[in-house]
């Protein structure tokens, strides 16, 4: 098999495994795109006017597949495709793929999960990092019907918790309710199997594999990553403090949830700012309460930015007539920004929140009560959602209760606070109270008014 080529073992396994319906549980960075792209160029080879439709988790996936496919025909192939790149694939819906057109007529097609881009389609479809997926029921329904004619299927993922349906198809296989071929490669197999010997580009010693895989885990940002991105052992979401599928009720397209602050004039909006400076971001959280709801309508990140062009930013929003209150980190660095706001709009509109364990622990316990009820409403962002899910509820060896957030590239689950800051500063149901910092005891009361 592979006319030359090497392949790891575990990738040899895949493509020589003919069964229609396959699907792996893997870690990530092991090649398996690699070895699917050349499964595919074969069996557009073996028959004219075949079709595979890879569908990818974003862009840059895609083209990475296609690139694989180029060079697997440039050096098997190298007069077999008439057109290789970017191609338009629905003119009525102006989407665009990643093509490659052989000349004896089959076709390799590469694009996003949308499940609207199989409708009318035929032929194998292959699905990558299917559990990252958006709407995979609805992506999972619309390819059952692509491959009809007794086309193959290829589902390959890590994992990304229990919630979702490609954990329920591992599950339906090993329980032996599906016939499908399942294949397993974790890091542990893959460098076994010669990962860490490619990578160095010589043998190594089990000590030296040993060592890599220690550096590995210790670099991940936790144990929920070690596990699911590289041991193929999917995390139960159901134990997190907000676990996925709670955060998923509450999603909605960003198109859709967004506005302009030009257009929200009339509204009744409500501000929480969670500041960061170098190491964390600031974010600037908006919400429109409509009944009991709270709608998330803007989201402003801002990373490593002076404090000053920090006010430009905040100040014009906490200006907008229909900003009715604002609650601000004044824990540390927040402290300047949340007293000038305050000196500027006054006591009634801003509130001064100093993050304690108690005060946390009642934002986080407010937010999670709206998004249990889906009366609060925020964007279907990975970024988001990473912040969101990494909330972690501890219980120090006092027994006292402790909300963090691990800290990752991506922040300290700072749009996370910022949300909640917001939700705070709308909700009038006083759940528990709130450390808030004032110049006088009058200010404190007055604050409270009507809340």
């Amino acid at each position: 098999m592979g006319k030359g080529f090497k392949f790891f073992p575990y990738q040899a396994q895949w493509i020589k495994d003919q069964s229609r319906f396959k699907i792996a549980e893997k870690s990530r960075r092991t090649g398996f795109t690699y070895g699917q792209s050349f499964e595919d160029v074969e069996y557009s080879m073996e028959k004219p006017d075949r079709k595979v439709w890879f569908s990818s988790r974003d862009d840059s996936a895609a083209v990475e597949y296609i690139d694989y496919c180029a060079w697997f025909i440039k050096k098997l192939y190298a007069t077999a495709a008439d057109h290789i790149g970017a191609e338009l694939i629905d003119p009525d819906k102006d989407i665009t793929g990643h093509v490659v057109r052989f000349k004896n007529g089959s076709k390799i097609t590469a694009m996003s999960s949308s499940p609207g881009r199989f409708r009318s389609k035929g032929g194998k479809v292959v699905m990558d990092e299917f559990a990252f997926h958006d709407s995979q029921d609805e992506l999972y329904a619309a390819a059952l019907p692509v491959i009809l004619r007794n086309d193959p299927l290829r589902i390959i993922s890590t994992y990304n918790g229990k919630g979702n349906l490609y954990y329920r198809l591992i599950q339906k296989v090993k329980n032996g309710e599906l016939n499908w071929s399942l294949h397993k490669v974790d890091i542990f197999r893959a460098v076994n199997e010669g990962l860490y010997d490619s990578i160095m580009g010589r043998s190594t010693t089990e000590a030296e594999r040993e060592a890599w895989l220690a550096e590995l885990k210790n670099n991940c940002a936790s144990e929920e990553t070690w596990l699911q991105e590289f041991c193929c052992i999917p995390v139960d979401s159901a134990s997190a403090f907000l676990p996925y599928d709670l955060l998923a009720t509450c999603e909605m397209p960003k198109t859709e949830l967004f506005k302009k602050l030009t257009e929200l004039k009339g509204s009744e909006l409500y501000v929480g700012v969670d500041i960061g400076r170098k190491a964390d971001l600031t974010v600037i959280w908006i919400v429109e309460k409509i009944g009991t709801s709270f709608y998330t309508r803007k989201k402003i990140e801002l990373k490593n930015m002076k404090f000053s062009l920090q006010k430009q930013i905040l100040f014009p929003i906490l200006s907008m007539p229909e900003v009715r209150r604002a609650c601000i980190d004044a824990t540390g660095l927040g402290m300047q920004l949340a007293e000038e706001a305050e000196e500027k709009f006054g006591t009634y509109m801003i509130e001064k929140v100093m993050f304690t364990q108690k005060s946390k622990e009642d934002m986080a316990y407010r937010t999670k009560r709206f998004l249990e009820d889906r009366k609060f409403l925020i964007p279907d962002d990975q970024k988001v959602r990473e912040d969101f899910h990494n909330i972690q509820r501890l219980v120090t060896a006092a027994g006292n209760v402790r909300f963090a957030g691990e800290r990752t590239k991506d922040g300290h689950s700072d749009r996370f606070w910022a949300a909640s800051l917001a939700l705070l500063a709308g909700d009038d149901s006083n759940i528990g109270p709130i450390e808030i910092t004032t110049g006088f005891r009058r200010e404190s009361i007055a604050l409270l008014e009507g809340y």
